[in-house]
């Protein structure tokens, strides 16, 4: 549950939030940002960073997404981490 605590669970502070320079609140699309917390993240078998590819390829056709967003249009965000995996497909199609 998104407020439940346990044996896993670390809070940090954000001091700095950078969104993505074309991110607007209204659209769906530029939804990233960068934190600078107050301090180091201690990585762990919870805890890891994601891996961003280096080149603009994309070498898989799969990608997942997790957080607490909303399911459905105008309803309310999800209480329960949720995740998706997302088949990446071309403009075309």
């Amino acid at each position: 549950m998104r407020n439940q605590e346990n044996d896993n669970t670390w809070t940090y502070n954000i001091v700095q939030r950078v969104p993505y320079p074309t991110y607007s609140s209204r659209q769906a699309e530029d939804d990233i940002a960068l934190f600078k917390l107050h301090e180091e993240v201690k990585l762990n078998r919870y805890v890891i960073p994601i891996c961003l590819p280096e080149a603009n390829e994309l070498t898989t056709k799969r990608a997942i997404a997790s957080g607490w967003g909303r399911t459905g249009f105008a309803e309310d965000t999800s209480e329960v981490l949720m995740k998706v995996t997302i088949e990446f497909f071309n403009q075309t199609r």
